[in-house]
């Protein structure tokens, strides 16, 4: 088959992106769930915790390293203020882990 018409392959390149990004939201979203029961929190708890609270930070961690959210999207979607807060807050997590 094929597909003949200005833009085609962009198009077809624009739309498995779209897949792509639809597919890394729904692997988030299952992640947070799973964490949130892990810690045996409801989704009420992220607005009512610390920013740098370490589950969320934990959390916020696991999203970085299995997604391709970006820190500010882990930021808004955990409630943790700005992507710099986040960022500091990741870097702080690292530092007492190594």
């Amino acid at each position: 088959m094929r597909i003949e018409f200005p833009g085609a392959i962009f198009h077809v390149l624009s739309r498995q992106g779209q897949m792509q990004r639809e597919a890394n939201g729904v692997r988030a979203e299952a992640i947070i769930a799973k964490e949130l029961r892990r810690l045996g929190w409801k989704e009420g708890e992220l607005s009512r915790r610390a920013k740098s609270d370490p589950g969320k930070v934990g959390l916020a961690a696991k999203l970085r390293q299995e997604t391709t959210l970006t820190i500010g999207q882990i930021a808004q979607r955990l409630q943790m203020g700005t992507r710099n807060t986040l960022s500091t807050n990741l870097q702080e997590r690292k530092g007492t882990n190594e």
